[in-house]
């Protein structure tokens, strides 16, 4: 690309998003840029030269612009191709079918069914649900079995609230499966978001929590209608799951809804890269090349203090809490005739053990060899 060609780049997207902060987009690839770096990629809509276009520039701003040497660092980045055309899952949600669902109204219904869920919890103290309410049946393994299905249930449900929060607002999203430190997950990609300004960004890091808080409060008010013991007995697993997912979205030392909302109210792009950078140049006593600001400074301790956490956790009660059920079931099997029953409930256990910790490891490697890989900025939710 020379400074006499005239390169239309009008099909970029430019979205302010601070004072000197914008981010371009290709549709696939995003970066940021200041604002001198806006205006430019602005001006070159085919009508001028890059030459014209940085001298038409440089009188608005009454300063020398080096325009041809900053699209070719922004071409170097790859942003300036145009990606091949893809089809997304869930392209045939359109706005209009899911925008009722972040509407006031929609915010009127579920506040008033949180306060019917605590007035059943006031009412009924034993009807709030704590960890003994796994085992709702007397088999472990149907227990373990109901507890993972109604999990991954709810999480489906909670990345489908982003995926509508997505759409409502015309941009792409795509549900993955990855890890989150020692934890297997799902995930919305929503990248395209920097597509959108920062207000309307909340929408789509805050839906999930918005349908887990809506379900939470449904299923509460349930159980005080209704007051049957097998279905409040189940209805206690789905709270129980619903409040360690609502509580799970606050551990922001990791790229949780809470964190990318927080991220965004302080303006951050890469807050978590920028804490972990950060904290990596204090153990290494390097030299410091740019000042942290505070904000960074701050979170880094979040980061540090929710790691040796998220590890302790592992240590102190994943690891162990699978051992015991190995060891029961391991002990079931060798102890001889022990009734058909018993020993299918030990094998069933076996198995839902075993595939939840393969398909955690074989995503975990997956996904380290996918971030190798990437170098945008990137959203999964």
């Amino acid at each position: 690309m020379t400074n006499q060609s005239r390169p239309n780049l009008s099909w970029l997207t430019v979205v302010q998003d601070g004072e000197d902060d914008f981010v371009i987009g290709n549709g696939s690839s995003f970066v940021n840029v200041p604002e001198v770096g806006a205006e430019l990629i602005k001006l070159l809509d085919g009508s001028r030269s890059i030459a014209q276009a940085g001298h038409v520039l440089g009188e608005r701003l009454g300063t020398e612009v080096d325009a041809l040497d900053f699209v070719q660092t922004v071409s170097d980045m790859a942003i300036l191709d145009r990606p091949p055309v893809q089809h997304t899952q869930f392209e045939h949600l359109r706005p209009k079918h899911v925008s009722w669902l972040f509407s006031w109204p929609s915010y009127c219904v579920v506040a008033l069914l949180v306060a019917s869920a605590l007035i059943t919890f006031l009412a009924h103290p034993d009807y709030f649900p704590t960890y003994s309410a796994i085992l709702w049946t007397h088999s472990v393994s149907i227990s373990m079995v109901t507890f993972l299905i109604v999990t991954w249930a709810s999480v489906f449900l909670h990345e489908m609230s982003h995926v509508a929060a997505a759409r409502s607002l015309n941009i792409p999203a795509r549900i993955s499966i990855g890890t989150r430190l020692q934890f297997l997950v799902a995930q919305t990609d929503v990248t395209h978001v920097w597509e959108l300004k920062r207000q309307q960004r909340y929408r789509v890091y805050l839906a999930g929590l918005f349908t887990d808080i809506a379900i939470f409060g449904l299923a509460g008010s349930l159980m005080g209608l209704l007051h049957q013991v097998v279905i409040v007995r189940f209805l206690r697993v789905l709270l129980l799951i619903k409040l360690s997912q609502i509580a799970w979205q606050f551990l922001f030392f990791m790229r949780t809804d809470i964190y990318y909302a927080v991220a965004n109210f302080l303006g951050k792009k890469n807050l978590l890269d920028d804490a972990t950078n950060y904290l990596r140049r204090r153990s290494s006593r390097r030299p410091r090349t740019t000042e942290t600001d505070h904000a960074t400074r701050v979170y880094a301790w979040f980061v540090v203090i929710g790691r040796v956490g998220g590890f302790a956790f592992l240590g102190g009660y994943t690891i162990p809490l699978t051992w015991t059920l190995v060891s029961h079931c391991i002990g079931i099997l060798r102890s001889g005739p022990a009734g058909f029953g018993n020993v299918a409930d030990a094998l069933v256990s076996l198995t839902v053990l075993a595939v939840g910790w393969g398909l955690f490891f074989i995503t975990f490697v997956r996904r380290q060899i996918e971030n190798r890989r990437t170098h945008n900025l990137q959203h999964s939710l």
